[in-house]
């Protein structure tokens, strides 16, 4: 079995690479500078979601979506905005691609035939208090490509997945990091919790569920269920579709691990078994940095499998190649 990962990193590194899961080990490094901007920071270039079409594979940068063909992963189409703005999680059903656009903290909707680009959702009445000032503040007209988090005062959420199932869109958020809040988990040396959550929107879209949670970042599969990474503390929100009860699965690490790794990316391998992805705090600013692909059952137990990803910034997501 194959996976491609995408990585959000810095150009010193691939932008995706090929594991060979059965070797253990990474078989083939990509980078595609051309497919990027030049007003955009390399320490934010990269890919983000990935999902697999047939024998296409959808991938999101910053501010850009691009289409590869297989075997070969051939640049088949680039869908380009003047309102993406750090693109994260995709979706894709039918004939629609969804997307988190993560710095307007909203989800962005393409028609896949006419290449039309549309808002479908933003995240902003989940703050009522400030819900009539980011209206007021967004513009369909501008270009908010090169927007950093730090520049946008629609960035207060950070949307970052889309998932569609049973008819309902799933919508995670992580939570907006502070000043504040970093001195604080830096000065009492903790790792404490970022609070994020889950939106589920009916087929009118109408919220008939949020899940306040420490903050998620992308969502796999696992029988049925829907398997979100807890990005700080390297466990699993799992929620059912269609019943939409919930349970926590911690991932079983060492204490010197759960200090180094944020976990986010997931597949489930088997019937009893599931690979999460575990990316190195800060790993961008180190000469030798690695993520970690480890195997764990559906209860959280580590199976005593791990691929070492040597020179890789950052895991975002994977799927199978």
């Amino acid at each position: 079995m194959k996976f491609i990962v995408t990585v959000r990193g810095h150009f010193d590194y691939p932008t995706f690479v090929i594991v060979d899961f059965d070797k253990g080990e990474v078989i083939e490094k990509r980078q595609y500078k051309e497919l990027f901007s030049e007003d955009i920071p390399s320490n934010k270039l990269g890919f983000a979601g990935v999902k697999r079409v047939n024998d296409e594979f959808w991938m999101a940068t910053w501010d850009r979506l691009i289409r590869f063909s297989l075997p070969g992963l051939t640049v088949e189409e680039v869908i380009a905005h003047h309102q993406f703005s750090d693109v994260h999680g995709l979706c894709v059903t039918n004939d629609k691609l969804f997307l988190a656009n993560t710095n307007l903290d909203a989800v962005f909707e393409v028609d896949l035939k006419s290449k039309h680009v549309e808002p479908f959702w933003f995240g902003w009445g989940l703050n009522k208090k400030t819900e009539k000032t980011l209206q007021s503040s967004y513009d369909s007209e501008t270009s908010y490509n090169i927007m950093t988090k730090k520049d946008s005062l629609l960035h207060q959420h950070h949307i970052n997945s889309v998932h569609e199932s049973s008819k309902r869109m799933f919508i995670s958020y992580l939570g907006k990091s502070t000043a504040r809040f970093n001195k604080i988990r830096k000065k009492l040396k903790i790792n404490k919790k970022r609070y994020g959550g889950l939106v589920v929107l009916d087929d009118q879209k109408k919220c008939i569920k949020h899940f306040k949670c420490e903050g998620l970042h992308d969502a796999f599969e696992i029988n049925n269920e829907l398997a979100y990474t807890q990005y700080f503390s390297n466990s699993l929100f799992v929620v059912n579709p269609v019943t939409l009860k919930k349970k926590i699965v911690a991932l079983e690490m060492s204490s010197d691990l759960k200090n180094k790794f944020l976990t986010r990316g997931g597949y489930q391998l088997n019937d009893n078994e599931i690979v999460v992805g575990h990316t190195l705090r800060n790993g961008w600013s180190m000469n030798k940095p690695y993520s970690l692909m480890r195997v764990y059952d559906l209860e959280g137990n580590y199976l005593n499998k791990e691929i070492r990803l040597n020179d890789v910034v950052g895991i975002y997501e994977f799927c199978k190649y």
